[in-house]
C-alpha cells in the first residue's frame, strides 16, 4: 500500500534523518535492513559474505552487486575529500567485477 499525505511526510522525514546520522558500518548496516526488507533472503549483506569483499551486499537472482559509502565523518560534506571517495568507488566497482565477472550490474 502506498504512503500518502502526512504519512508520505514523516517516512520522508525520517529517511533524510537517519542518513544524515548514520556513518561507516552503521549505514552499511542500515542499507543492508532496507535491502532484506525489499529483497528477503534475495539479498546478502557484506557480514554474511565474510567481509566487504568489494562490495556491501548483492542481489543473488540477477547477480547484482552494491557498494555504498558512508563516510565516517558523519554528515553532509564531511569526512575524506572527494578524490578519495571517487577512487574508492572506482577501486570497489573494479574488485567487484574482478571477484563476480558473471555479476549483471
Amino acid at each position: 500500500m502506498p504512503l500518502t499525505g502526512e504519512r508520505r511526510v514523516a517516512a520522508r522525514s525520517f529517511l533524510e534523518l537517519k542518513l544524515h546520522r548514520v556513518v561507516g558500518d552503521e549505514f552499511q548496516r542500515f542499507f543492508a535492513d532496507v535491502m532484506h526488507s525489499r529483497h528477503g533472503d534475495g539479498f546478502v549483506g557484506s557480514i554474511a559474505l565474510k567481509g566487504d569483499l568489494t562490495c556491501d551486499g548483492m542481489t543473488l537472482d540477477p547477480l547484482v552487486a552494491y557498494g555504498c559509502y558512508g563516510p565516517r565523518g558523519g554528515g553532509p560534506h564531511l569526512g575524506e575529500p572527494m578524490n578519495d571517495v571517487v577512487g574508492k568507488v572506482i577501486a570497489d566497482y573494479v574488485g567487484a567485477c574482478n571477484k563476480w565477472p558473471e555479476m549483471v550490474e
